[in-house]
């Protein structure tokens, strides 16, 4: 889902996730 539209796989390949690390519990906070 891309602002709220869907969108087909390898549509937007360029998608990333920001993660972070904290207390070796890794999680992922953002992403555009």
């Amino acid at each position: 889902i891309v602002g709220g539209t869907a969108v087909t796989p390898g549509e937007f390949p360029y998608q990333l996730s920001f993660q972070d690390s904290i207390e070796g519990v890794e999680s992922h906070f953002c992403g555009g």
